[in-house]
């Protein structure tokens, strides 16, 4: 609208040319007012598109919070049989490094022990080799005496 109020008595009172300089300015008003409705109008509609997309976006974003929390539950539960397995696995080792030092101590003493049965042996067979070698030596002569031939002469003094 102009920017002045005219009731019917004035409108009658101006001219020609200013009546059109009126009417024009109205209407370039009137442009200016359909632009600015027009603007207005599509800001709404896209204000109205946000506002209805914002619970589907809401919705949305809770969906995905479940899958995020479906898939955080799936990934602590594999680490912890992760966890699991490997105290399993931890605990089994240790129970053969256990096992494989008791066998080496017995092992150990087995060998040990063979040893010392085989180091008997021995000392037993030299002990009865020794026996049956002096057993198997034939006395010397009686008297004691030898001659330079090595062979006892009874009763004789060994000078001839």
């Amino acid at each position: 609208m102009a920017s002045a109020r005219f009731d019917k008595k004035e409108l009658k009172k101006l001219s020609r040319q200013e009546l059109l300089e009126l009417l024009l300015a109205q209407s370039e008003e009137l442009q200016q007012c359909r632009a600015e409705n027009a603007d207005l109008k599509k800001k709404l509609a896209d204000r109205n598109y946000k506002l209805d997309n914002a619970g589907s976006i809401a919705v949305a974003s809770l969906s995905l919070s479940g899958i995020f929390d479906a898939a955080q539950k799936a990934a602590d539960e594999y680490l912890y049989n992760v966890r699991q397995l490997a105290d399993r696995q931890a605990k089994e080792l240790q129970q053969m490094q256990l096992e494989s030092k008791r066998r080496l101590r017995t092992e150990g003493r087995q060998s040990r022990e063979a040893a010392i049965k085989a180091q008997s042996k021995k000392a037993a067979g030299i002990a009865v080799n020794t026996e049956n070698a002096a057993a198997a030596v034939p006395p010397g002569p009686p008297g004691g005496e030898q001659t330079a031939a090595g062979i006892g002469s009874p009763g004789k003094g060994g000078d001839q």
